[in-house]
């Protein structure tokens, strides 16, 4: 007999899923929509807002959305090969091997 937790627990496993797919979606859409410049940043900036920035600004507002959107990913695939490196299961021994 099933219980009505069970289908709970289905469905969130997919909202789950969803999650962690927009988690990765958002990062790479922002890196593409990110103008490959810092002038063609401000020059986007000028005309979404109506107001100019200097070069400088521009030159770091770019770097900051870069990191911004490349920072995640980066940090959880260094966090899954740390987990995987320093909290796997030590190899077992190989019984067939032992000599008597």
């Amino acid at each position: 007999m099933k219980s009505a937790c069970q289908c709970r627990a289905s469905s969130s496993s997919r909202m789950t899923k969803r999650r962690r797919g927009l988690a990765w979606l958002l990062p790479g859409a922002g890196l593409a929509l990110v103008p490959k410049c810092p002038a063609c940043l401000a020059a986007w900036m000028a005309v979404a807002f109506g107001a100019g920035i200097t070069p400088g600004t521009a030159s770091t507002l770019h770097s900051g959305l870069i990191a911004l959107c490349a920072g995640p990913p980066v940090l959880y695939i260094a966090y899954l090969v740390f987990r995987r490196h320093f909290f796997s299961r030590p190899p077992q021994p190989d019984s067939h091997s032992r000599s008597s």
